[in-house]
């Protein structure tokens, strides 16, 4: 995404609250990206505007509405899916950017405006780790400390948010948990007791 989203530049992003919302608006931040995000609650809301990002209700509002008023993003990071496609591209402005990382509301999006994406020239694009090879992720993986591993260091960027840790044991108890979708943050499996074990 940074290499595609410049400083000086406007980012929706969706499930701004979710580990990989939170992650990238952080990031954009450090990069000098105006920042916008949808959220489901005030609670969220008051995290996306600690992050420096402008949040979005979507259960109260439209999207797509508040941001055409507000001039529309050069780029849209998406993990909802088929039912915010249409809403991405209405937000976008010319030569807009749209990246699909997740279908959550589904992968067949119906009555899409083609003519809309051919006039604003958006660029869509789709990604997913788990397609590319073993190559490919080093090299993500290099870019990434190339480019923004100092600035992690040394706090320029900001933290990680960390919603609840889960003994391994409890892989369930945390798929439970994310599945109610009112976490903040990761949710992470701590391993200490395996790895201890398997020594």
């Amino acid at each position: 995404m940074h290499q595609q989203v410049k400083s000086g530049e406007r980012l929706l992003v969706h499930g701004g609250t979710s580990g990989i919302g939170i992650t990238a608006l952080t990031l954009a931040k450090g990069l000098g990206i105006e920042t916008f995000a949808t959220v489901g609650n005030e609670e969220k809301a008051d995290v996306i505007r600690q992050l420096g990002g402008t949040p979005i209700n979507y259960k109260t509002e439209n999207f797509a509405e508040v941001l055409k008023q507000q001039g529309g993003v050069d780029a849209v990071l998406d993990l909802v899916g088929a039912s915010y496609f249409q809403g991405n591209i209405d937000s976008l402005r010319q030569n807009g950017r749209l990246f699909l990382i997740g279908f959550m509301s589904g992968n067949i999006a119906e009555n899409v405006d083609l003519l809309t994406i051919a006039l604003k020239r958006i660029h869509i694009t789709g990604s997913t780790m788990r397609s590319r090879t073993k190559l490919e992720k080093a090299e993500i993986t290099q870019s990434l400390r190339n480019e923004l591993w100092e600035k992690l260091g040394n706090g320029e960027i900001g933290k990680p948010i960390i919603h609840q840790v889960f003994d391994f044991k409890d892989v369930a108890k945390a798929h439970i948990e994310m599945d109610k979708g009112t976490h903040i943050g990761k949710v992470m499996l701590d391993f200490t007791l395996l790895t201890l074990l398997n020594q």
